[in-house]
């Protein structure tokens, strides 16, 4: 009796593959999720009536002063200056799209909850263990797993350009969204110029 047996190499490669990946994504994820600020519990709820989506330029910018709730603040201006000089974008352009970013309170005060504080820990807090149980499960690394041979050839790409890793980048992507499935409901435009104009103790790291 003959047996066809064709298809073993190509398994055999296929689950060797999975082993190196499930293995050099496991450490990424361990790490980002020790890094990662954003415990379950803290997380905020936007308030009512935030806005939602991107955001539009209109056809001819033509907008000599900048409107909206960043207007005449001295920080929005500085960062304005400095991307037109240094980087040298639109000035019209960017005072176009920061007249539509909105300040968002509750996110000045979710960073004011996580701000540190003078009183010194008596112990472990378990933040470890939360995000550990959290992030490093056997679903989340198969799904990064998966995640990686879908997009393998842009995970090369930026890996060849940018000199970021594959397991770095899919790591991210799993611990902030899940792998694209949980995008939130904040714009980042209106969270980063929230926190670069109006959040004084973090403002050269969110603004750079």
């Amino acid at each position: 009796m003959l047996y066809h047996t064709g298809f073993l190499p190509n398994s055999l490669n296929g689950c060797h593959m999975f082993k190196r990946r499930y293995a050099a994504l496991l450490p990424a994820l361990i790490l980002l999720s020790a890094c990662s600020s954003k415990p379950k519990t803290e997380a905020a709820q936007p308030t009512a009536g935030a806005p939602s989506g991107g955001f539009l330029l209109e056809p001819q910018h033509n907008m000599m002063q900048m409107g909206g709730d960043f207007a005449n603040n001295p920080a929005a201006e500085q960062f304005i200056d400095k991307m037109v000089s240094k980087h040298g974008f639109d000035r019209q352009q960017l005072h176009a799209i920061l007249s539509q970013a909105k300040r968002l309170d509750y996110v000045l005060r979710l960073m004011d909850r996580q701000a540190p504080t003078a009183q010194v820990p008596t112990g472990p807090n378990g933040a470890w263990l939360r995000y550990r149980k959290q992030f490093i499960t056997p679903d989340n690394v198969q799904n990064g797993v998966v995640f990686w041979n879908q997009y393998e050839d842009a995970l090369n790409r930026a890996w060849q350009v940018y000199g970021v890793p594959p397991e770095i980048i899919v790591g991210i992507i799993g611990v902030e969204t899940r792998w694209g499935r949980i995008m939130g409901k904040t714009r980042i435009l209106d969270a980063l110029a929230t926190l670069s104009f109006n959040y004084p103790r973090r403002a050269e790291y969110f603004s750079s």
